[in-house]
C-alpha cells in the first residue's frame, strides 16, 4: 500500500491502527525546505548534497542526534570481513529502520543498478534489515520498497517539488510514520505466508504462538510505558489551566476527574473569578434552572469552597436559591452552608434541581441500558477509537488508555449530556418559571421507558459484566440506592477541612443516612470502617428520595438491576 493509499480508497477502520495522522509542519521548517527548493546544486560533491539537502531533511522529517530519533553517518557494518559505510542509518529508539544513500548530482540521469544494488545491499545486513531505502542526489529523491519492487520507486520527488509533495516522504519516513510502517510490514509478511496456508490447525497454533510471544512482551513494554509517556494527568491538569470559563464551566465540570484534576479544575475557576466574582457564578450558577448532574454540583460546591478557602467573604453574584434576598455581594460562608444542606438532603427543599438530577441519572442509566442492547453503539465506539489511534500522538495518556469501551463510556456521558439539556430546556422556555409538574410527569415517562427496556434482558447484570465498560461511576445503581451527589461532597471534604467540621457538626443525621445508603466516605466521617454492615434505609425513604415515593418504581428498577424476577417485588 503506497503512502497516499489510506487517503485514497475506502479502508476497514481497523486499518487505521496501522497508519498516523501527519501534524503540521512549523514555519521553520517550511521555509528550510524552501532554501533546499532555491539551491543551485549544479557542481556539487555528494558531501555537499549531504550537508545541504540531505541533513536539513532528515532534520524535517523530525530525527536528530542524541534523540530517540536518532541518525547514524557512516557507520561500520562488516560482510565476510569486508566493512563498509552507510551513509545514514535512520534509528528508533537505537534500533536501525531505513537508511539513505547520498550520490554526487547526475542532471537527467536516473539511480542505476549499482546505485540501488548498494543500498540494498545495506539494508539486508541483520542488525538493519530495513525495507525502505532512500537514493538522492541532491536533484532527484527516490524511496524503494525492496519488499515490494526492486524496479520501481514507491515515491520519485523531484528536489523543486520538495515543499509541494514533502508529505509523501513524511506518510513513510518520520519517525512515527516509519513505526507504524513496521507494523503493517509484519502484516503484509503473514499475508504472503497465510494466504497459501490450507491447514487451519496450523493457523490456529501459530495465532497461540504469537499471542504468547506478545504476552510475554509484557513487561518490557510496561518498562517501555514508564521511559516514554507520563502517567500522571499533568496534560489534563495543563488542558484546564488553559480552558476558557465557557469550557470549564459546559463541559470539565461534567466530567468526573481525579482528585487533582478535580482540584485543577476549581483553582482554574477560582483564578478567573480573581479580578471579579460575578461572571463564573452568573453562568455556573443561575437563577433559573440549568442543566446539572450530580458530579457538576460537586464541582460547584467545590468551587465556592476553594473561593472560602482563598479568603473570599462575599460574591458579586449568587442565586436566589443559595442566597435568598442578598444575591449581590452575597455572604459566601452562608451561601455554602445552605448549598451543602442541598446536596446532603438531594435537594429535597429544591425541586426544580432536584428534578433535573433525578432526570440526569435516569437518562444515565437508560443510555447505559441502550449501550450494553446495542451492536451499532458498540461499533460507533470501536471505529472511533481507530480515528484516535490514527488521529492522536502515540506519547501521550489518551493513546495508552484509549480502548472501544473508553469511547462508548464518552458517548454515554455526551448522551446524558444533551438529554438533561434538552429537558430542562424544554421545561423551561425563554425566562419562564419552571415547569414543575411536567417535569415530574416527563420524568415517570423516563423511568417507564427504563423499566420497558429492562424487561427486554432477561439477565442485565450479566450483560453488563459481559461488555464491561471499566466504569467506576456506579451508573446502575445512582438514584437507584446510592447517594452520588452526597457521596462526592463528603469525598471533597478533605481538602475543606473547615467545612469538614462543619458538617459533623450540622449535618450528622443526613451522614448517617449517606451511610445507610452505603456511602464509604460517610462511613469514614462517622468513624466506622467501611466495610462495617449498617441497617439499609427502607424502601419509602428510598423513593421518596429517588422516586417521587413511588415505591413499586425503586422495586422494579432494583430487582431488574439485581438481575431478579420481576415477580419477585410485584
Amino acid at each position: 500500500m503506497s503512502p497516499t493509499d489510506i487517503f485514497a480508497q475506502p479502508i476497514a477502520f481497523e486499518t487505521l491502527q496501522l497508519y498516523k495522522r501527519l501534524e503540521p509542519l512549523a514555519h521553520d521548517v517550511m521555509e528550510t525546505l524552501r532554501q533546499i527548493e532555491r539551491l543551485d546544486v549544479s557542481g556539487f560533491t555528494e558531501a555537499e548534497v549531504r550537508a545541504y539537502v540531505i541533513d536539513p531533511i532528515v532534520r524535517a522529517l523530525g530525527y536528530a542526534k542524541g534523540t530517540d530519533f536518532s541518525v547514524d553517518l557512516e557507520r561500520k557494518i562488516e560482510f565476510l570481513g569486508k566493512n563498509k559505510f552507510p551513509d545514514y542509518k535512520l534509528n528508533l529508539w537505537q534500533e536501525d529502520f531505513w537508511l539513505i544513500e547520498a550520490k554526487r548530482p547526475r542532471t537527467n540521469e536516473a539511480f542505476g543498478y549499482e546505485d540501488l544494488a548498494q543500498a540494498i545491499e545495506y539494508a539486508c545486513h541483520p542488525k538493519i534489515n530495513a525495507a525502505l531505502v532512500v537514493l538522492c542526489d541532491g536533484i532527484k529523491i527516490e524511496v524503494f520498497d525492496r519488499e515490494m519492487s526492486v524496479t520501481e520507486p514507491v515515491i520519485r520527488m523531484p528536489r523543486d517539488r520538495l515543499v509541494s509533495e514533502f508529505d509523501k516522504l513524511r506518510h513513510l519516513l518520520e519517525p512515527w510514520q516509519m513505526w507504524f510502517f513496521q507494523k503493517r510490514r509484519v502484516v503484509r509478511l503473514i499475508d504472503k505466508v497465510f494466504d497459501r496456508e490450507f491447514n487451519m490447525n496450523r493457523v490456529e497454533e501459530f495465532k497461540k504462538l504469537v499471542d504468547d510471544r506478545l504476552a510475554g512482551k509484557r513487561t518490557l513494554i510496561l518498562d517501555n510505558f514508564r521511559k516514554q509517556v507520563s502517567s500522571d494527568s499533568q496534560g489534563e491538569r495543563d488542558l484546564i489551566k488553559s480552558a476558557s470559563m465557557e469550557d470549564l464551566i459546559e463541559m470539565h465540570m461534567f466530567q468526573q476527574h481525579s482528585t487533582s484534576t478535580t482540584n485543577a479544575l476549581t483553582a482554574a475557576l477560582a483564578d478567573k473569578s480573581a479580578a471579579n466574582t460575578f461572571h463564573v457564578p452568573y453562568r455556573m450558577l443561575p437563577d433559573k434552572a440549568r442543566d446539572l448532574s450530580d458530579i457538576y454540583v460537586g464541582h460547584a460546591l467545590a468551587y465556592l469552597m476553594e473561593l472560602d478557602r482563598r479568603g473570599v467573604a462575599t460574591v458579586q453574584f449568587l442565586p436566589n436559591w443559595l442566597a435568598p434576598g442578598a444575591q449581590m455581594n452575597a455572604d459566601l460562608k452562608a451561601a455554602i452552608g445552605r448549598f451543602i444542606r442541598l446536596c446532603l438532603t438531594y435537594f429535597d427543599s429544591d425541586e426544580p434541581r432536584r428534578l433535573i438530577l433525578l432526570a440526569a441519572t435516569a437518562y444515565r442509566r437508560v443510555f447505559k441500558v441502550l449501550l450494553m442492547l446495542s451492536e451499532s453503539q458498540w461499533a460507533i465506539a470501536e471505529a472511533r477509537h481507530f480515528i484516535q489511534r490514527f488521529e492522536t500522538p502515540e506519547r501521550t495518556w489518551s493513546q495508552i488508555v484509549g480502548s472501544p469501551e473508553g469511547h462508548a463510556l464518552g458517548m454515554l456521558n455526551a448522551s446524558a449530556m444533551m438529554a438533561t439539556y434538552r429537558f430542562v430546556n424544554g421545561l423551561q422556555p425563554d425566562d419562564s418559571a419552571f415547569k414543575v409538574e411536567i417535569a415530574k410527569l416527563q420524568l415517570r415517562q423516563i423511568w417507564d421507558m427504563e423499566k420497558k427496556l429492562l424487561g427486554q434482558v432477561l439477565n442485565y447484570p450479566k450483560i453488563r459484566k459481559e461488555r464491561d465498560l471499566g466504569e467506576m461511576h456506579p451508573t446502575e445503581w445512582c438514584c437507584v440506592t446510592y447517594d452520588f451527589l452526597g457521596h462526592l461532597v463528603l469525598c471533597l471534604l478533605p481538602s475543606f477541612p473547615e467545612w469538614k467540621e462543619y458538617i459533623l457538626q450540622n449535618h450528622l443525621p443526613e451522614v448517617t443516612a449517606l451511610a445507610k445508603l452505603q456511602s464509604w466516605a460517610a462511613k469514614q466521617l462517622l468513624g466506622m470502617d467501611i466495610s462495617d454492615q449498617i441497617e439499609a434505609p427502607d424502601d419509602q425513604f428510598l423513593a421518596d428520595r429517588f422516586f417521587l415515593g413511588d415505591v413499586e418504581t425503586l422495586r422494579l428498577l432494583r430487582a431488574r438491576y439485581n438481575g431478579n424476577a420481576v415477580a419477585a417485588v410485584t
